[in-house]
């Protein structure tokens, strides 16, 4: 048996709501990360998935987050039989997403319910990273960049490493 992720519940966030028939998608197991795009959706996958670790592909594959704009890519690893990539390393780096290539692999659970975000973002990160969050100033400003996960957000008050000061002129 392939080595895969050992996620029972994944979720998909959109501004919009999801089309029939659903086209390849990206999950996460973060039902917080999934809200802060809007609308989140719970899935189960099907146990006859086939994955595809990029970790481990010989061959040229696109890198997980280009996936949505490769359709050649995706074309190629379905024919090959392949329902849904990921990449073991960037997983364990805090990077936790899949991208589907067959949705057909996918059960519909549902929509989430609404809920305070910053509720479920103190859900998803550790009681040390919280303290630091809530003794930042009003002026401070937290950027996040593409990839960055919630558990890595607390690492980069002003766009940068906080165990490094920047004074403001």
């Amino acid at each position: 048996m392939a080595y895969k992720p050992n996620v029972k519940i994944w979720y998909h966030g959109s501004s919009n709501f999801l089309k029939k028939p659903l086209q390849p998608l990206y999950l996460t197991p973060s039902k917080a990360l999934a809200k802060m795009f809007g609308k989140a959706y719970a899935f189960k996958i099907k146990p006859n998935a086939k994955w595809l670790n990029l970790d481990n592909y010989e061959f040229f594959a696109p890198h997980i987050d280009s996936f949505g704009h490769a359709p050649e890519a995706v074309k190629r690893l379905k024919k090959l039989g392949y329902d849904i990539v990921w990449d073991s390393a960037d997983y364990k780096r805090g990077q936790q997403q899949i991208y589907v290539l067959n949705p057909k692999v996918l059960n519909f659970l549902g929509l989430i319910k609404e809920t305070n975000i910053f509720n479920s973002l103190f859900e998803e990160i550790s009681e040390k990273q919280r303290s630091e969050i809530a003794n930042a100033r009003p002026n401070d400003v937290i950027d996040v960049y593409h990839g960055t996960t919630l558990t890595e957000l607390a690492n980069l008050i002003n766009g940068f490493d906080t165990r490094q000061v920047y004074r403001r002129v």
